[in-house]
């Protein structure tokens, strides 16, 4: 093993980054289920009334926008960690 990779393997940051990968990573999974649950609420909304629920638009919006900054970090596009680490998302990406 050449100096290079024992340097990789053994630096500290890499590892804590692929342990924020993860607990993101989840974060996501249990964010996409709410999208998917704001989306059947928002049809069924639509059916029963004719109309889309407007409190429920920025919710979606919101939560689109913090599952792009998750896969910026996740696709290692930027090392800037979303949510708790940086305010909520208030609207569309930047």
């Amino acid at each position: 093993m050449n100096e290079t990779t024992k340097a990789t393997l053994t630096n500290l940051d890499t590892w804590k980054r692929g342990l924020f990968m993860v607990v993101f990573a989840i974060i996501s999974g249990v964010a996409k289920l709410v999208v998917t649950l704001v989306a059947v609420f928002q049809f069924i909304t639509l059916l029963f009334k004719g109309q889309t629920n407007e409190a429920m638009i920025p919710l979606g919006q919101n939560l689109s926008t913090y599952l792009y900054q998750i896969t910026l970090f996740l696709t290692f596009k930027t090392d800037e960690m979303p949510f708790p680490f940086i305010p909520f998302p208030d609207g569309a990406p930047g």
